[in-house]
């Protein structure tokens, strides 16, 4: 009679997995925001640093590593002959590091 129509095939369930797959990695939230929430994310991004935990942080870091650029980074400078090798190099401490620069006048 001419009135058939012809029914669309159904996706399989790979297609349906596929097309979410698709439509996840084009996902951008920014899209559907507003220029308002957009500034408020914006806003909260710059706040972050201003936490309370990343405050104290911040500063027992700090802390630390003034205490440690306190500390000498070199020991000393000693010049020794032969029968004080064993004593200042071979028993050393184990924490304690030792340079040797060899010369001859």
């Amino acid at each position: 009679m001419g009135n058939y129509t012809k029914l669309e095939a159904k996706p399989t369930s790979e297609q349906i997995h596929q097309g979410t797959l698709d439509l996840l990695e084009a996902y951008d939230p920014k899209l559907i925001m507003t220029n308002k929430q957009l500034e408020e994310k914006a806003e909260d991004d710059l706040d972050f640093d201003e936490d309370d935990f990343m405050k104290d942080y911040r500063d027992k870091r700090i802390a630390e590593l003034q205490a440690k650029a306190a500390l000498h980074s070199f020991g000393y400078l000693r010049e020794i002959v032969k029968p004080e090798w064993e004593k200042q190099v071979t028993h050393a401490p184990k924490d304690v590091h030792v340079v040797i620069h060899l010369y001859q006048d």
